[in-house]
């Protein structure tokens, strides 16, 4: 940490780490916060609750309201892993519960994410929807919960919580939707800031930059995305979930005749915080970063409150262009405080700080540092990018079903053919992303495609990568072209079938967000053109999956899970695939990276 981001966090580290004696007795319900008798704290919640809002609501957590509002619904699905709850109970509806207290992984409402046949057995065996806390706390680990709950809908609600936090001397928590899997958006003992009802901005705050002026609140915003060749920005609310992202820009571009429809980069599940942890965290998205960049690239404006209660909001003001990077890089950021902290944001007024923070340390640490961090984030201004039809590569299940028959049918080894195809794919696929002129396919067009999850297993998966842009003329002629000069070619003649192993499609909707909305409304083909008769057994598994989501929501495929089962990832770089192709070949084609998956 240099000297100047220890300005920036010296309120931040006490917040953390200062005193959380939050006494509790059996019951979890708090009797005193810092030797503050709870008649004492009541009294200021009192004083607290006309300061702000009247939605804010700020109360005492209460164990019980957790057990029977969230893990009651972990145990209907089964305490399974996420995507294996039966039952499915969507995490919109977890994130919606009354007490605001449920995250979305059971295990991080403990401490130290403490959970084994015990607990499990305790809460099975426990009618969960009627019980008291009390009755079965002392057979279960500590939990980790806020004492204090608090649902912000203005930024003065923000101030005011942070000020009180300060004053009490306690732990600050941010809570978008609650998708960590640890848990960091509930810190135990803490005041939390459940931002579900902040303002939901990127309904009405999307600027085309060409019309914006410059004494606009989005002209900071539109001059850098013009600097990067964007033509619009969208404000995006601090409670905002990648679902109202999607969805609002998606109405916008069909709100009206449009000259230019556009596109946000955001994550692949609805609930996760576009406004939130999933920024904070750095922000992966469904294989658009190689010519987008990740969340954090998206980022042209942040508004926060300060742990020590400043309403500030900075961004970049002079960039300069720098070969080899995507972006113009920043060479200075500014930003400014509001002297006037109002509910009404008509009435705000932004002012030269008197005691500046190093902005250009904030810019750095607030993009990729985590969730709560280094302030509460209010709202964030995102580029937006040419909306281009989105296709996915994906199997010819006429040539799989051919090469199936052949493998059964005659003496054609079925393990060898996979291994060679395994292998055939790994190859090809390196080329194709990190070294397209080896095919033939200049780099502008290779980087309109990639995936963020799995996508080197040829026989394990139904659809492997998505481009922007048509790439049956780019990606399947070059697949088409590499098979007969494979090195991995099977000795049988299978080179045909091979050659027509893959094909592309255009995603039922045209975008990513529209395709995600429509699966919540009827079981729909992934692609458009294909058959759109449903068989029962696909409009079952739509009603156990999909329609689970809100009707019309950006679908939520995880779902709740009890606890995150063991799996890695890692970040490889691109010289290692270019260097060492031979080695990746084979550890694609042969390694499991999840047991018993590949790829």
């Amino acid at each position: 940490m240099t000297m100047t981001m220890t300005k920036v966090l010296a309120v931040i580290v006490m917040l953390s780490i200062t005193s959380t004696s939050v006494y509790a007795d059996a019951s979890n319900h708090i009797r005193s916060v810092n030797s503050y008798p709870v008649e004492q704290i009541q009294k200021e919640f009192q004083e607290l609750n006309e300061q702000v809002t009247y939605a804010c609501d700020v109360q005492l957590a209460n164990a019980t309201d957790w057990l029977q509002q969230c893990a009651y619904y972990f145990k209907l699905g089964g305490f399974q892993h996420e995507g294996g709850m039966s039952p499915k109970y969507s995490t919109y509806y977890l994130k919606d519960q009354e007490c605001g207290l449920c995250t979305m992984t059971l295990t991080s409402a403990f401490k130290n994410m403490m959970y084994g046949r015990d607990v499990f057995t305790v809460l099975n065996e426990t009618d969960l929807a009627t019980a008291q806390y009390d009755e079965i706390n002392a057979d279960l680990p500590p939990l980790k919960l806020p004492s204090i709950v608090s649902f912000p809908h203005t930024a003065k609600d923000v101030v005011e919580l942070v000020k009180f936090a300060n004053k009490h001397e306690l732990p600050v928590s941010v809570k978008n939707s609650g998708h960590s899997y640890s848990g960091q958006s509930s810190v135990g003992n803490s005041l939390l800031l459940n931002m579900r009802s902040y303002p939901e901005y990127s309904k009405k705050n999307l600027f085309e930059c060409k019309d914006v002026s410059e004494d606009s609140h989005a002209a900071g915003a539109c001059k850098l995305a013009t600097a990067r060749g964007k033509g619009a920005v969208v404000r995006v609310g601090g409670g905002e979930g990648n679902d109202k992202l999607y969805r609002n820009v998606g109405s916008w571009n069909y709100k009206l005749p449009r000259d230019q429809k556009y596109d946000p980069f955001a994550g692949a599940e609805g609930m996760i915080g576009a406004g939130g942890g999933w920024l904070l965290g750095g922000g992966l998205g469904m294989g658009q970063e190689r010519s987008w960049g990740v969340g954090v690239d998206q980022v042209l404006e942040l508004e926060m409150v300060l742990p020590d209660g400043r309403h500030v909001r900075f961004g970049p003001t002079e960039w300069a262009e720098k070969e080899g990077f995507l972006y113009p890089q920043t060479t200075k950021v500014e930003g400014l405080c509001n002297a006037n902290v109002n509910h009404h944001e008509s009435l705000w007024q932004w002012e030269s700080c008197e005691d500046e923070p190093v902005w250009e340390d904030l810019w750095f640490a607030v993009r990729g540092g985590g969730g709560g961090t280094f302030g509460v984030l209010l709202s964030t201004y995102y580029q937006l990018h040419d909306l281009e039809p989105y296709y996915t590569i994906k199997k010819n299940s006429t040539a799989f079903d051919a090469l199936t028959a052949i493998c059964e049918d005659t003496e054609v080894d079925c393990a060898s053919l996979e291994d060679s195809g395994k292998s055939m794919w790994a190859d090809f696929l390196i080329d194709y992303l990190w070294n397209p002129s080896a095919l033939g396919i200049e780099a502008n067009v290779s980087l309109k495609c990639g995936y963020s999850n799995a996508a080197f297993d040829l026989f394990g998966s139904t659809n492997w990568i998505t481009c922007r842009g048509d790439p049956h003329d780019t990606f399947v002629k070059a697949w088409k072209e590499y098979v007969p000069t494979s090195p991995y070619l099977p000795s049988a003649n299978l080179t045909d079938l091979l050659s027509n192993a893959i094909t592309s499609c255009k995603f039922f909707g045209g975008s990513f967000g529209r395709q995600r909305v429509l699966a919540t409304v009827a079981a729909t083909p992934y692609c458009e053109g294909e058959d759109l008769v449903v068989s029962p057994s696909e409009l079952e598994g739509a009603e156990q999956n999909q329609f689970t989501t809100p009707m019309g929501h950006l679908v939520d495929y995880g779902g709740l899970n009890a606890f995150w089962p063991y799996a890695w990832s890692a970040m490889i770089p691109v010289a290692a695939f270019q260097n060492e192709k031979d080695y990746w070949v084979d550890f694609f084609a042969t390694k499991e990276f999840a047991p018993g998956k590949k790829g």
